[in-house]
Order: C-alpha cells, then sequence, then structure tokens
C-alpha cells in the first residue's frame, strides 16, 4: 500500500491526484504536491503500471489496473497486488480478484479485506500464460462490446430527449393533472402483503428499480408509476395488474382528453417541476399535491399521436438496445463463471 497521506497534507486542487475509496477509478476530489508525492513515491511503496488494485474497506473488491500515470492511494484501503514474477499475468487476475464476493469474507458489519485474506486466496488458473492471454482477450472484447452497447443507449436517449423537447415547445393549453386523470398511491394493505412476502405473479413497484412480484394486486390500470422519494423523478409506464409502495404514485383513468402514452411522454419533461416542488432536505419526497398540480401541456388528441408514434419509436429501440446490453452481460457473468470453475 502507500505510505500514509494525512488529511492536511492534501487541498482541493493541486498537482497529483489522491485518490481515495470513494473515488478511485473516477474524478478524484482531493490532491497532494508535487514534491510530497516525488518524495514519498521513491522512498516507499508504489504501484506498477498494470499491477491490480483493489478497495479493502467501504465498497469492498472494486478492482482496476494501475495505469501509470502520476497518482497516490489512501493507505490500507486501498492495495494492490505486486506480481513480479507473473505466473498469472496482471491483466488476467484483475478478472480473477473482480468476480469475487468478498461480502462473503466477514461476519462483522462492515466487511474489510484484510491482507492475509489476498495472500490466502486461493484460485485456478492455467499454467500456460499464451491461454490466459486468450482468456483475457475474449473477455475485453466482451467488456468493449458492452461499454459501446452502453454509449449507444445514451447516445439513444439523448436523441429522444432532444426530439421531445422540440417536439413539446408548440403552443398549447395548460391544464394540472388533476384535471386530467386520477393519482394513488400504496396503503397499508400493500405493506403487510410486502413484509409477508412470497414470490407472485403481479409486479410490485418501490423505490428501487427491481420489481418484486406479489401474490396479490391492488390495482388493473393502464399507469404511470413514479417513486415519491429520490434525487431524480422519472415515469414508468404499465399496463395491468400491480401494486404499490406507500411512498409510490400512480397516475390512471385518464380524461378523454389526453391519451395515457402521451402523458407519460410528456412527464418525462417534468423532472425539474418535481424537484423544485419536493419537500424534504435530506431526502427529497413527493406529495400527493405535486402531481394534482403538475403543468401539462394539452395538445389535440391528433396531434398527441404524432407526438406519441415518434418518441415511442424512438423508446421502442432502445428497449431494444437495452435487452442486447442484458444478454451481454450475462454472456459475460456465464463466461466468467465458465472460465473460473
Amino acid at each position: 500500500m502507500c505510505k500514509r497521506i494525512f488529511a492536511n497534507q492534501t487541498s482541493e486542487a493541486g498537482d497529483v491526484p489522491f485518490f481515495k475509496i470513494g473515488t478511485i477509478g473516477s474524478r478524484p476530489d482531493a490532491f497532494i504536491s508535487k514534491e510530497l508525492f516525488d518524495e514519498y513515491k521513491t522512498k516507499y511503496n508504489y504501484p506498477i503500471e498494470g499491477e491490480v488494485m483493489i478497495t479493502c474497506a467501504g465498497t469492498v473488491g472494486k478492482t482496476l489496473q494501475f495505469d501509470g500515470s502520476d497518482s497516490y492511494f489512501q493507505d490500507s484501503n486501498i492495495v494492490w497486488i505486486h506480481n513480479p514474477n507473473q505466473l498469472t499475468i496482471n491483466d488476467f487476475l484483475a478478472y480473477i480478484l473482480g468476480k469475487i464476493n468478498w461480502n462473503k469474507l466477514n461476519s462483522t458489519t462492515i466487511t474489510r479485506i484484510y491482507n492475509d485474506d489476498l495472500r490466502n486466496l486461493f484460485y485456478y488458473a492455467p499454467e500456460n500464460v499464451a491461454e490466459q492471454k486468450n482468456i483475457v482477450l475474449l473477455l475485453r472484447l466482451i467488456d468493449e462490446r458492452i461499454s459501446t452497447q452502453r454509449r449507444l443507449i445514451e447516445d439513444l436517449e439523448k436523441l429522444k430527449s432532444s426530439i421531445a423537447h422540440h417536439l413539446f415547445q408548440q403552443s398549447a393549453p395548460i391544464l394540472p393533472l388533476g384535471e386530467l386523470a386520477s393519482v394513488t398511491n400504496g396503503n397499508a394493505d400493500v405493506q403487510d402483503a410486502i413484509e409477508n412476502y412470497e414470490m407472485g405473479l403481479y409486479p410490485f413497484f418501490d423505490r428501487s428499480e427491481q420489481i418484486k412480484y406479489l401474490n396479490k394486486f391492488y390495482l388493473d390500470k393502464v399507469a404511470i408509476i413514479y417513486a415519491g422519494e429520490g434525487q431524480n423523478f422519472f415515469p414508468r409506464y404499465f399496463e395491468g395488474k400491480f401494486a404499490l409502495h406507500q411512498r409510490c404514485y400512480a397516475i390512471y383513468d385518464f380524461d378523454e382528453q389526453i391519451l395515457p402514452r402521451y402523458c407519460y411522454h410528456y412527464m418525462q419533461q417534468l423532472n425539474c417541476y418535481f424537484q423544485k416542488t419536493a419537500v424534504g432536505s435530506t431526502v427529497a419526497s413527493l406529495r400527493m399535491n405535486n402531481f394534482l398540480n403538475a403543468p401539462i401541456k394539452l395538445p389535440s388528441i391528433s396531434t398527441q399521436k404524432n407526438i406519441m408514434s415518434v418518441l415511442d419509436s424512438i423508446e421502442d429501440l432502445v428497449h431494444v438496445e437495452q435487452r442486447l446490453l442484458s444478454n451481454y452481460i450475462r454472456q459475460r457473468q456465464y463466461l466468467l463463471c465458465k472460465l473460473f470453475i
């Protein structure tokens, strides 16, 4: 590990980035002077380019390979594997360490990776270095395809957002959502069903991205669904039977002058409105009035259909690419399991 750096030796701006467990692999929030860096790099341990670094506290098991650029790392919380003999090449070792569930190490509240956990780790690797390189090449090709797929999805979502912004610029009356649809949130009965959770058929929407399934439903509607807490507020569109968390909201029973899919697309533009009107300082929360008073631009039904057609076609393409991304990720996980038995 690196020599200890004290808080008074760091600054918010400087010559050499100082990475901690929360910033390694991303943007640094602390720096040290070039003089201190040069002194410590000469006198104390310092990683060699390509060696595998791993976080050992907090979010444990985050791995990356040192890129050789001038940077310094938080002692004991970030360590690296000094690997001079290269019996297992660093690239291969990075995949090995990255697939381990380190949370199973300790029974304590806060999981930590200790030096002996790394020293005593058993793993399988081909003795032939060329075979290790071939395995790494295959996995890197998949990783590159996953990265490309994510960028493609991001570009499509930006395209949709830009086109939507243009389409919604046209003049039209603005009405509060409460005059155009009904709004409800989950109730205590749903909470009781969650506490006695059994895998069921009906989607249960809560504040997370993962959907649970309950053995009973509480609404059978075409609905726009919102998590009532968070940093950002974006809608989901759903048709059918479902249940709802107490702190989530469903918009349904739409008036004949508005199409549900048009309303869904328009509400994707209202994140700023919800952020401004949300209550709470630590966690932003929405209340019923935030939805009832939400301003909805209401063009003619024919215009709504035209807007829907454009935005639905892009969103359908996004969903196709997202499914493809999921398949790539599953393929990667499958290969990791099979290659490192």
